[in-house]
């Protein structure tokens, strides 16, 4: 599947309208080249993602103390919240420094 649009030449925007028959390979490579994908023609409602991210704002906005309420330690970042300098990659010395 060919994506329909791109927001950078090499991060494709996949669209759920398309022909189904190349979306898993299609998502199989986003997620394998970026580790995530975008998808356009994905029907949720516009008002729906706007409160996501203002709900994700405002969380985000919060002391550190209270945003380290949801860090389940041992999670690896998959459920809750990561703090800081405390996730590291499979095989990394060092911490990931994203913010």
């Amino acid at each position: 599947m060919s994506p329909e649009t791109s927001v950078l030449p090499s991060l494709p925007v996949i669209s759920l309208a398309a022909d189904a028959s190349g979306l898993p390979a299609a998502l199989a490579d986003s997620f394998g080249r970026f580790g995530f994908a975008m998808v356009s023609d994905h029907g949720i409602d516009a008002e729906l993602i706007a409160r996501a991210w203002d709900l994700t704002a405002r969380f985000f906005a919060l002391p550190d103390t209270e945003k380290r309420r949801w860090h389940t330690p041992g999670q690896g970042g998959a459920r809750g919240y990561t703090p800081f300098g405390t996730e590291i990659a499979k095989g990394a010395e060092v911490f990931d420094l994203r913010v």
